[in-house]
C-alpha cells in the first residue's frame, strides 16, 4: 500500500527535506537514500495512505511528487513544518470534540491534578476525565505511581470548569 512520507536529512551540514511515495518504511528509506548525495537521513515519517481521497481530505495532494522526481531542498522543511502544524491542529480539534461528546453523553467531568515527582521534586500537571472527584483522586494517584516514582505525590486535584 502506497503511503506519503516526509523525509528530512542533513546534506553538506544543512537541513533539508522532501516528500515521497513508497510502499513501506524500507522502500521510503531506499528511495530517499538514492538522492542523498552523501547526506544522512534524520527523519522518516509516514503521513497517510497515498489514496487520492485521503490525500485531498488531509490537504496533502500538492506534496505528492512523481516517484522519479525526489529532491531534497531546504524549502521543503517549511512545507513539512506546515503539514505537521495543520495535522496537529486537526488532531487537537478532534480530541476537543471527542472530549466534549464524552463529557456530555457519559456524564464525565474534566479534572486537573498536580503531581510532585518523588525523586526530582519536579511538578507535573495533567488533565483527564472521571465520573466524580473520588474516582478522579484514585485515578490520579494510580497514574502518579505508574508514570513517576513510587514516592510521587498528588498535591492537588480539582474539576476544570466547563
Amino acid at each position: 500500500m502506497h503511503q506519503l512520507y516526509f523525509v528530512t536529512a542533513m546534506i553538506q551540514g544543512k537541513p533539508t527535506g522532501t516528500f515521497l511515495l513508497a510502499d513501506s518504511n524500507d522502500d521510503a528509506a531506499a528511495k530517499a537514500s538514492e538522492h542523498l548525495a552523501g547526506g544522512k537521513l534524520t527523519h522518516l515519517v509516514p503521513l497517510c495512505e497515498a489514496r487520492h481521497g485521503t490525500l485531498k481530505r488531509n490537504g496533502l495532494l500538492a506534496y505528492c511528487p512523481p516517484s522519479d522526481q525526489i529532491s531534497f531542498a531546504q524549502k521543503s522543511l517549511l512545507d513539512i513544518i506546515d503539514v505537521q502544524l495543520k495535522q496537529n491542529a486537526m488532531l487537537r480539534e478532534t480530541v476537543f470534540h471527542l472530549m466534549t461528546v464524552v463529557k456530555e453523553r457519559m456524564g464525565f467531568k474534566q479534572f486537573k491534578f498536580t503531581v510532585i515527582e518523588g525523586q526530582t521534586g519536579i511538578v507535573q500537571i495533567h488533565e483527564f476525565l472521571a465520573s466524580d472527584l473520588d474516582t478522579a483522586r484514585q485515578q490520579a494517584e494510580q497514574f502518579a505511581q505508574e508514570h513517576y516514582h513510587p514516592d510521587s505525590k498528588v498535591v492537588s486535584i480539582q474539576e476544570v470548569n466547563p
